[in-house]
């Protein structure tokens, strides 16, 4: 669903600015590329701006790729401090860093929404499963708060050009959560859904709006092992090959590089349909024994 052509989403875009929520909103913010990258320190700036109250836990150090994995040694303690005023870093995982924020941070009174990101590079498609940003908003959303996780394209001419797009998509952030909270400060997303934002490395004036998308099913297998000259392996990304469907035309893979923006919700639920369960149940038949 195409949201907006390129004049209205730069109107959009603009007017989210002057829009201040009734009330501020407790934020945890987290990403995968560390507590000093410019895409989460950016998107700190642009929410506090817009009036909320954010509170940044995020890796020590890049700790991109890792899903929703945690870091688990009951006998080691947790290297973790508050880097300066409400920014704090954590010796772990996206997850890890959620968790402390949760348990630690705002025990005993939950944020009203979880932000990842900006993370420096797209999520679309089936790399969810493999990233640490993805992964951080969907665990928050498996305990029952709120999350939105956002990605910004790298393919910039230069730095500059990277830290524009970047401030794009906080402010594009700031403008969604001002979308999804109710007039009594709440974040009215139905339960169990998160959302996944892609920001194309595009200037905003280039970007062809704004689409609501799926998971595409086309890049099935983005990474892959290569051997090199000096008979290393190196981990490489794998571009699609084949024809796409219409279908996945326009889903969040093809809408970016086409430039749209995508807004994609997520269901971190991993069940199956409950047909798909009678199915195997069919399928095994009776009789089996342990």
């Amino acid at each position: 669903m195409v949201l907006n052509k390129r004049l209205d989403f730069m109107t959009v875009l603009l007017a989210g600015l002057l829009v201040t929520p009734a009330s501020a909103l407790e934020i945890l913010l987290t990403n995968d590329d560390g507590y000093e990258a410019e895409g989460i320190n950016i998107m700190f700036d642009e929410l506090v701006a817009a009036g909320h109250n954010v509170t940044l836990v995020a890796p020590w150090h890049n700790n991109s790729g890792g899903g929703m994995s945690i870091s688990v040694d009951p006998f080691k303690p947790v290297d973790a401090a508050e880097a300066e005023a409400n920014k704090w870093y954590v010796a772990g995982t996206p997850v890890d860093c959620v968790q402390f924020g949760l348990d630690v941070l705002f025990a005993g009174s939950p944020p009203d929404l979880v932000v990842s990101g900006s993370n420096h590079g797209i999520n679309p498609g089936i790399s969810v499963g493999m990233s640490g940003t993805v992964g951080a908003a969907q665990n928050a959303i498996l305990r029952g708060i709120p999350a939105i996780a956002v990605s910004v394209g790298e393919n910039q001419r230069d730095q500059e050009s990277l830290l524009k797009a970047l401030d794009d998509a906080a402010r594009f952030t700031a403008q969604i959560i001002t979308r999804i909270t109710s007039g009594e400060n709440e974040i009215i997303l139905p339960d169990g859904i998160g959302l996944n934002i892609n920001y194309p490395g595009r200037e905003a004036e280039d970007l062809e709006g704004v689409a609501v998308t799926r998971l595409s099913s086309y890049a099935r297998n983005p990474f892959t092992f290569r051997k090199m000259e000096d008979g290393t392996y190196m981990s490489v990304i794998s571009p699609p090959k084949g024809e796409a469907t219409a279908q996945q035309e326009q889903e969040d893979w093809h809408m970016i590089f086409k430039g749209y923006v995508t807004v994609t919700p997520l269901d971190p639920n991993l069940n199956a349909a409950a047909v798909n369960q009678g199915a195997v149940e069919k399928l095994l038949g009776d009789g089996l024994k342990p």
